[in-house]
């Protein structure tokens, strides 16, 4: 009998010691190679990433350059120093070219694992994206503000009413997608534009919504990896909506259509590029670029998600600080009076304070909270000791860098002129990554910033914004479901 007891107790400790051995040895890997790290305790409850990252950020970033953290049993590096983060992003690029890996789906090209293909990608549609090109988008733009006038647009003076910003956001964002994207306009009653709106609109929901219960969950890793993989797994999802798009393009009027949109600009690419080795007519070109911009749908959703998320963060800090709302409207109002009350993108180019306005959301409330890289080789740390393996993920903590007292004081509060000419000068260079920076940098930022200023220049022209009595201060302790997020209410006044 005494055999088959010990044969069941080892039975038993053998493979608990044998899977304690391996985590062990699993867990002292920054040990091993000598790199200054957070020890996890593996019986403990799973820490956010958020909490995580920015605990290690704040601990050892004036003693080490990178810190060695464990999300969940893999092992990441996060980069403290910003010289590094320069190199990381922008000196030795190559050595961190990977976004994400391995894991990634050939036909997105944006997202693809061979670095040729989404550098030739990149090189083909970051000339849709220049300044030259903004300013014809910027009509289409304007058209898709109109619905932010909503209930307030027959306001009587000193009347006001009470606006869900998460509801106005995200239908400014479904409208402007479709509009600045597509060409698709608010006012098409077609079949095939009710129903391509009604879908984009769900989707773009959606989206926001992810977006938001990531934040309100804090898992930065997870919300930013969701971000980038989004794409990659959905390239074959949104194909039904090409048809959509086709119907709605095709066969309208010739005068009629709105060319100032990301479609015709892509299609009249397609042509100059294409133009001496190929017989495709216009037609041709718009069905190219239309199958190129479905394909892409899932990384734009991501991007006016993103838009509108910063819309409604900006006029809720608006809302909430009175003084730099009466500045920036008193901005407002003298620009558009120098241009003869019309509103152009040139007047726009000359609302500097307004710029300062949305750098600030865009720094304490970062779109991209965290930028992810994987090593494609062996990579020395200078002036240290330390080597990263090849294919670690290195992470670069935007949130942490961009709420560090010591590059910006008080970053709780919200204060534009962070943003002069002279202090962008004084702090370094990559002490903002809200768009992050070098190759991999995000190919919208103009267009989003465009969204952005558009819509604060149709809301406060005319309106001042209050902050409702009844809402919580919802951006800094989201709970854990974002449904039971209570609705973000401001108070819209005519003036």
């Amino acid at each position: 009998m005494a055999w088959r007891y010990a044969f069941t107790i080892s039975g038993i400790l053998i493979p608990i010691s044998l899977l304690y051995s391996y985590y062990r040895y699993k867990f002292n890997y920054f040990e091993r190679r000598g790199i200054p790290h957070i020890k996890p305790a593996m019986l403990s409850r799973k820490e956010r990433s958020k909490h995580l990252i920015q605990s290690a950020y704040e601990k050892f970033k004036a003693s080490t350059p990178i810190v060695g953290i464990f999300l969940q049993s893999a092992p990441a590096i996060v980069v403290l120093d910003l010289d590094l983060v320069s190199r990381v992003l922008i000196d030795d690029f190559s050595s961190f070219c990977d976004r994400l890996g391995e894991h990634l789906d050939e036909n997105d090209l944006l997202h693809s694992p061979d670095n040729a293909k989404w550098q030739a990608m990149r090189r083909r549609l970051t000339p849709c994206f220049w300044s030259a090109k903004m300013a014809q988008i910027f009509p289409s733009v304007i058209r898709a503000a109109e619905c932010l006038e909503g209930k307030s647009g027959g306001l009587l003076q000193s009347e006001y009413v009470t606006i869900d910003l998460k509801a106005l956001c995200t239908s400014y964002a479904a409208n402007a997608l479709l509009n600045c994207v597509f060409g698709v306009e608010p006012d098409d009653a077609s079949e095939s534009a009710v129903t391509l709106r009604l879908r984009i609109k769900q989707l773009l929901v959606h989206e926001f919504k992810t977006r938001l219960s990531s934040k309100a969950k804090g898992s930065l890793v997870d919300a930013e990896c969701m971000k980038c993989t989004h794409a990659q797994t959905a390239s074959q999802k949104y194909l039904d909506l090409e048809e959509l798009v086709r119907k709605t393009r095709i066969g309208r009027n010739a005068d009629k259509a709105n060319n100032n949109n990301i479609l015709h600009l892509l299609a009249d690419m397609l042509a100059d590029d294409e133009a001496e080795s190929s017989d495709m007519n216009r037609l041709g070109y718009e069905l190219e670029a239309m199958h190129l911009a479905v394909r892409s749908l899932a990384t734009l959703l991501t991007g006016f998600a993103n838009s509108a998320l910063t819309l409604m963060h900006c006029l809720y800090e608006l809302a909430s600080n009175i003084e730099v709302q009466r500045q920036l409207r008193q901005e407002i109002v003298g620009v558009l009076h120098s241009y003869e009350h019309h509103f152009s993108y040139e007047a726009m180019g000359h609302m500097h304070y307004l710029d300062q306005v949305v750098t600030e959301t865009l720094r304490k409330h970062p779109a991209t909270e965290l930028l992810i890289r994987r090593t494609l080789r062996e990579y020395h740390v200078p002036n240290s000791t330390h080597v990263i393996e090849r294919g670690t993920c290195v992470l670069v903590p935007v949130y942490a860098i961009q709420h560090d007292p010591d590059i910006y004081s008080d970053p709780q509060q919200f204060d534009p002129t962070r943003f002069d000419a002279a202090a962008v000068m004084a702090r370094h260079a990559c002490a903002y990554l809200s768009f992050d920076d070098g190759p991999r940098n995000c190919l919208g930022k103009r267009l989003s910033k465009m969204l952005i200023k558009v819509a604060l220049v149709r809301l406060l022209r005319f309106h001042t914004i209050a902050r409702c009595e009844d809402t919580k201060q919802p951006f800094e302790d989201y709970s854990r479901d974002v449904e039971s997020i209570s609705d973000i209410l401001v108070k819209l006044q005519s003036i």
